[in-house]
């Protein structure tokens, strides 16, 4: 990307309503566009199409890879729900810490035991230890991240995570 002199800009959650409007929006200030997308690729295309027509790049980035079938394959891991019942809430929703398990490039600059935001009501069990990048603890010890290869999984919302989430997502554009 950025073939032209122009700075990008990363838009999270841009493919559709405001995201999409920002996206839009900033294209016409002179940014080139980085625009996440969850599942909507349809939606994605059509956004990345507008911003082109204001005359920026637009590169597209699927953020919630681990709901697709590859990377529940690729990351050898299955999606669980606690079935005790407990006193805390189900889902859990809130700031909670991240324990790195292993290095990976996703968390450059970020310090171990930094705070993130989660919203959940399952959690992830790898079948491989080694693709365990992150680890939280609620109501039980669960992998809150995961890498392998250049597949990169979170529990946690770094949209939603302030100052680490926005490293986060600068650190996997990077990639």
């Amino acid at each position: 990307m950025a073939e032209n002199d122009r700075n990008t800009a990363l838009v999270v959650g841009g493919s559709r309503g405001i995201g999409r409007a920002i996206a839009v929006k900033l294209a016409r200030c002179g940014f080139n566009i980085c625009l996440t997308y969850r599942s909507n690729t349809a939606a994605a295309e059509e956004a990345k199409a507008l911003v082109e027509s204001e005359g920026a790049e637009c590169e597209l980035l699927a953020f919630d890879i681990a709901n697709t079938t590859e990377s529940r394959e690729a990351l050898e891991c299955r999606f669980e729900n606690d079935p005790q019942k407990h006193e805390m809430k189900i889902p859990q929703m809130g700031w909670n810490q991240v324990e790195f398990a292993r290095e990976a490039p996703h968390f450059k600059g970020i310090p171990d035991n930094s705070y993130f935001y989660f919203v959940h009501s399952y959690y992830v069990t790898p079948s491989n230890s080694d693709v365990v990048a992150g680890e939280t603890e609620y109501l039980r010890r669960f992998t809150s991240a995961a890498v392998k290869d250049n597949v990169f999984a979170s529990q946690f919302h770094p949209e939603k995570s302030q100052k680490w989430g926005l490293k986060l997502l600068e650190n996997f554009v990077k990639l």
